[in-house]
């Protein structure tokens, strides 16, 4: 069974009780394991969200898609003008949720060249490619 993690919202609402419950003169390390995390979640949590409300952190997150979206107009306009030239874009290392983000806009479907999952596999293929036949 895949481990549950909670989101943002969810962290900053759990951030914000252990300061209540400590407000209330309970101590940290008591206050933390009633929100039942590990206090090394907590030190972690803290510190990427730590004072952060919960308009900050949907501003946060309206930033990065908007910084997202900048990218993907950028790598479409790039795979454009490569296109133009009869040049293929291809991209190495793409994994996980980037990939996912690209799949979901279409991007690579768009895209002239192809995804590698490596730097090492895409310069093998394509010199082996490139290579003229003997």
């Amino acid at each position: 069974m895949a481990i549950k993690r909670p989101k943002p919202e969810e962290i900053v609402v759990k951030l914000r009780q252990v300061e209540v419950l400590m407000g209330q003169g309970m101590p940290r390390i008591d206050a933390i394991r009633q929100i039942s995390v590990t206090e090394q979640t907590y030190y972690r949590w803290k510190k990427k969200y730590g004072g952060m409300g919960t308009e900050q952190l949907k501003e946060l997150k309206r930033l990065q898609k908007e910084i997202d979206l900048s990218a993907l107009e950028s790598l479409e306009a790039i795979n454009e003008r490569l296109r133009e030239m009869d040049v293929k874009l291809h991209l190495s290392e793409v994994k996980g949720p980037v990939m996912d983000r690209l799949a979901k806009q279409h991007f690579l479907q768009e895209m002239t060249g192809e995804v590698f999952l490596s730097q090492y596999e895409a310069a093998r293929l394509l010199s082996a490619s490139s290579s003229p036949s003997s």
